[in-house]
């Protein structure tokens, strides 16, 4: 794909097709592997089992950001998230 741009640029071709070249240097910032979506979708499968089936919309989004987060979890005070939400009622 790269090689492509460059022709498009050496040839000035580029002034004839100017959407074209404007896809193709969009399609060189696309990235290759998508891991992080792949890893969102299999956080989600084994958050969403067969005993959650019942969960709500909104309650599984929270575990999957508690499940994404996981490495910042222990540096969280549950006191003071409890006393937050308590006051919010």
């Amino acid at each position: 794909m790269h090689k492509i741009l460059e022709w498009f640029e050496e040839t000035k071709i580029k002034d004839v097709f100017p959407n074209t070249l404007i896809a193709i240097r969009l399609n060189l910032t696309i990235p290759v592997a998508n891991c992080s979506d792949e890893r969102a979708f299999s956080m989600l499968t084994r958050i969403k089992n067969k005993f959650r089936t019942s969960q709500t919309q909104e309650s599984l989004k929270s575990f999957i950001i508690l499940s994404s987060e996981h490495d910042l979890l222990p540096s969280i005070d549950f006191q003071e998230t409890i006393l937050f939400c308590s006051r919010k009622t």
